[in-house]
């Protein structure tokens, strides 16, 4: 019994890892031809559309792969506060209204990471 309980867990988890996979490389993909304000956009847009919590997990995934190869976007760093702690704040401000604070903000960290990268 507690042998097939943890050969299904790892299932479970063996299955997981493969949509994570899927989620970052459907996010690199996007990035490829869009920059960081469109790729916050459309996770954003993704996690509103999540219906289970599962997807709402691997939404910051889609974000990460995304941010990874995407054109940096003035549009977006041009309103990210200048240091490490207001842009912190300036996260939670925005996620605040969502669904999925959590989520939301893991999502902001990637973009807004790329963004502070470029400044230093």
């Amino acid at each position: 019994m507690i042998r097939a309980l943890i050969l299904s867990l790892g299932l479970v988890a063996a299955s997981g890892c493969g949509a994570i996979q899927d989620e970052l490389e459907a996010g690199r993909k996007f990035g490829s031809g869009n920059d960081l304000d469109d790729c916050l956009y459309e996770s954003l847009t993704r996690l509103g559309a999540c219906e289970s919590t599962s997807c709402e997990a691997l939404s910051p995934g889609f974000a990460r792969g995304c941010a990874s190869t995407a054109r940096h976007s003035d549009a977006l760093c041009s309103r990210v506060p200048d240091s490490i702690t207001k842009a912190a704040s300036w996260m939670k401000a925005r996620c605040e209204w969502n669904k999925n604070p959590k989520a939301c903000y893991k999502i902001y960290q990637q973009p807004v990471a790329r963004c502070f990268d470029r400044a230093s």
